[in-house]
């Protein structure tokens, strides 16, 4: 009988024991590079630049939560009632 803790297509506590050794790899969220984790000062991201570029994103708007049309029309909608009763 297979453990229950142990995930058939991956070893979570492998992967674990690899990331908080430093030996794990993971991939920059901006520039999608490999970096090890361990000893990064700009972990989750590779470099200064990636950091930063990531947040000038930010500060740009250019990430959104993509919402439906209709229920972008109900937020606006209930705004501009709440505006109109103050």
């Amino acid at each position: 009988m297979p453990s229950p803790f142990r995930c058939p297509q991956r070893d979570w506590l492998k992967e674990l024991s690899l990331l908080v050794s430093g030996l794990k790899k993971v991939r920059c969220p901006f520039c999608k590079r490999k970096i090890t984790w361990e000893n990064n000062p700009y972990r989750p991201f590779c470099s200064k630049e990636c950091k930063l570029a990531d947040l000038y994103s930010w500060l740009n708007e250019e990430y959104r939560i993509k919402l439906k049309e209709e229920k972008l029309d109900r937020i606006l909608f209930q705004r501009s009632e709440e505006n109109e009763s103050v």
